[in-house]
């Protein structure tokens, strides 16, 4: 815990994101050519589906406040939801790729008086439910488009294409070692874990492996005894956090490109 909290120190965060808006205005500013936008028509859609824009990014994070407050069952407020969402996004995107945001999101729900085993049962019942989404959409998507999904006029299509299967299998054996660690035998993943820490370049995080696995036991405990009403309230909300994540980019599309792109298309990005 010490750690993630180094990690989101002020002095950890600003430095950063001065620097990249730094380097980030002085780029736009040295290759900004004003004739490039000189495609743009401002009209009422163009504001309209801006508007939209910021509809689906809350709605996004309504869905998460909503999905949070359902795996808690009812434990935090919708002000706490909303900050624990917030911080997590926000550690998710500026944290060390060592912290990630699953870390601060432990930590968060802990600081709000949870168990450290509650919290990590949150957590990790969270991400199962977002593997889940992309494992079952992506072959639904798959068998609607074909190949219509791969970009047809790329010359390193097969890069993509094998690109897109790599990914798509390791999050697959990701979510089902997930799945049997979480819900059928945690006590061999326990055991998995405390055989690799024996190695000598490891065993200085032996004590604090050990200890993440008896709290997966842990969280395979708390979370098998959930109701249906948990999981379908829980798979709803991720449904809906996710699409409308997805739809902020169709939203803006159409908000500059309304008339170049079919109903098809949007489906398709």
């Amino acid at each position: 815990m010490d750690k993630i909290v180094n990690s989101l120190r002020p002095q950890r965060i600003v430095w950063p994101i001065l620097i990249g808006l730094t380097v980030s205005a002085f780029m736009l500013f040295r290759s900004f050519d004003a004739n490039t936008f000189s495609f743009i028509d401002f009209t009422w859609r163009t504001f309209y589906y801006i508007f939209l824009t910021f509809v689906m990014m809350a709605i996004r994070d309504l869905a998460y406040m909503y999905r949070i407050i359902v795996l808690t069952e009812g434990y935090l407020s919708w002000k706490q939801a909303f900050n624990i969402i917030m911080l997590w996004e926000f550690s998710s995107a500026i944290s060390p790729s060592v912290v990630g945001g699953t870390g601060p999101a432990i930590f968060f729900l802990y600081k709000e008086g949870m168990s450290g085993g509650s919290s990590t049962a949150v957590v990790l019942t969270a991400i199962f439910l977002d593997e889940m989404f992309f494992i079952i959409m992506v072959p639904l998507i798959y068998l609607v488009y074909g190949q219509n999904i791969f970009p047809p006029d790329s010359i390193k299509i097969d890069q993509i294409v094998y690109a897109f299967y790599g990914g798509y299998i390791i999050i697959f054996v990701y979510t089902v070692f997930l799945f049997y660690a979480l819900f059928i035998n945690p006590h061999l993943f326990k055991s998995f874990i405390s055989w690799v820490f024996l190695f000598p370049i490891l065993t200085r995080w032996r004590m604090r492996a050990r200890k993440s696995a008896n709290q997966l036991i842990l969280t395979s405990k708390t979370i098998k005894a959930k109701p249906f009403s948990y999981w379908f309230k829980s798979a709803v909300a991720t449904i809906f956090s996710w699409t409308a994540r997805y739809w902020v980019v169709n939203f803006m599309l159409m908000a500059f490109f309304h008339e170049r792109y079919t109903l098809y298309d949007h489906f398709l990005i």
